[in-house]
């Protein structure tokens, strides 16, 4: 791009070389594109330091900058340009908001002062590049963003089948133990891929694709939280004693219950006791076997007419919290009630058959019970119950 711009003002202008440094603030100023230059001339400016020559000086400063005596001044920092053979050089620190880009800086050999005209013609042209590189620089961190999706997406499939092989397993300590050593490292690298993505806009991208980022890194690290807190059940039997709000389990496991939903989300109808505001055991679990019940409530829901799930909660006569998800769907199979919640039971088509187990064992490690049943009207329900505050 640039040296196509060069070429084209660089007689008029009588213009000798260009230099386009990219900034990165970890390693300085780094050159990435110039013209007019030798091999041994680009490799000895490759790399500068803010204040380094001309060019450091402008990033330093982030002002522009004009030399119009080079060869006669004693200015250490323009040595360079007086080893080259430059007379006169002009830099304009490329910015976008307060952020800075790079610099770019055009010399010449004639010995004649660029004049003021030439000088804000130059920096005009600084402020398009300023442009362009932003919205390449964008473009780039979007597409690798994309990349470390798809490439999140290939390993998330490998885990699925990984999955369906251990939960043929009868050692549910060897299932959970695999899993999470096998799902930390795709998950601390998507986190990290999205915490680059983040830094590397650094503010400058679309408004709702950083609150997208931001999302699926709380989600990440969530799914984080649910593998250590399902390994300590496993390992131990033991669940984190806690008040967890109640609306905030809701909203959290509605969130990732219809994450992945395809279509129209379910209408939704919440019937709670007014005097539950908080769940006694662990946040995470119970947000956990929410999730499980809400999703596959939203998956029999799909194909029927106003598709509707209730979530009840209430206080049960002995002091216990009792919380439902009821749905309009067409029920459970009354063949399979009694092995409903055994380990590899599934009440989704193609599902993998570990969610309502994992519910059943959550549950039972807070001392409650869980029970499914079908409605008067025809369709499903599970109930389950957690300590009383």
């Amino acid at each position: 791009m640039l040296n196509a711009l060069f070429e084209s003002v660089r007689v008029k202008l009588n213009l000798s070389v260009y230099f386009c440094y990219r900034y990165d603030g970890r390693n300085g100023l780094i050159l990435e594109e110039h013209g007019g230059l030798t091999p041994t001339q680009s490799g000895a400016a490759s790399h500068l330091a803010l204040g380094q020559g001309p060019c450091g000086l402008v990033a330093a400063d982030r002002a522009p900058h004009v030399f119009n005596r080079v060869r006669g001044s004693k200015d250490a920092r323009l040595a360079y340009a007086r080893a080259i053979g430059l007379a006169a050089y002009v830099g304009t620190p490329l910015m976008q908001g307060d952020t800075l880009l790079g610099t770019l800086g055009f010399g010449r050999k004639a010995t004649m002062p660029f004049s003021r005209a030439e000088v804000q013609f130059l920096r005009a042209i600084c402020s398009f590049v300023a442009i362009a590189k932003n919205r390449l620089r964008t473009e780039l961190t979007l597409w690798e963003t994309t990349c470390a999706r798809d490439a999140l997406a290939v390993e998330q499939t490998r885990l699925v089948d990984r999955i369906a092989t251990l939960s043929r397993l009868s050692d549910t300590s060897a299932v959970a133990s695999t899993l999470a050593h096998e799902m930390t490292q795709p998950l601390t690298a998507a986190a990290n891929y999205i915490a680059s993505a983040e830094m590397a806009l650094g503010g400058l991208g679309d408004a709702d694709i950083l609150r997208r980022l931001v999302q699926a890194r709380t989600q990440i690290t969530r799914s984080a939280q649910i593998i250590a807190k399902a390994r300590q059940l496993v390992e131990t039997g033991t669940v984190a004693n806690e008040h967890a709000n109640l609306c905030e389990v809701l909203s959290d496991s509605l969130e990732l219950a219809l994450a992945d939903h395809d279509g129209a989300a379910p209408a939704m109808i919440y019937d709670i006791d007014p005097s539950v505001t908080a769940l006694v055991g662990d946040g995470v679990q119970i947000t956990q076997v929410m999730t499980n019940l809400l999703r596959n409530a939203a998956t029999a829901l799909r194909g029927v007419a106003s598709p509707t799930i209730t979530v009840s909660c209430r206080r049960t006569q002995d002091g216990t919290v009792e919380i439902g998800v009821i749905d309009n769907g067409p029920g459970f199979d009354p063949e399979a009630d009694s092995a409903r919640f055994h380990q590899r039971a599934t009440s989704t088509t193609g599902g993998l058959g570990i969610g309502l187990s994992v519910c059943r064992s959550i549950v039972a490690a807070h001392h409650g019970t869980i029970r499914a049943e079908n409605t008067a009207q025809g369709g499903a329900a599970v109930y389950f119950t957690l300590p009383g505050q």
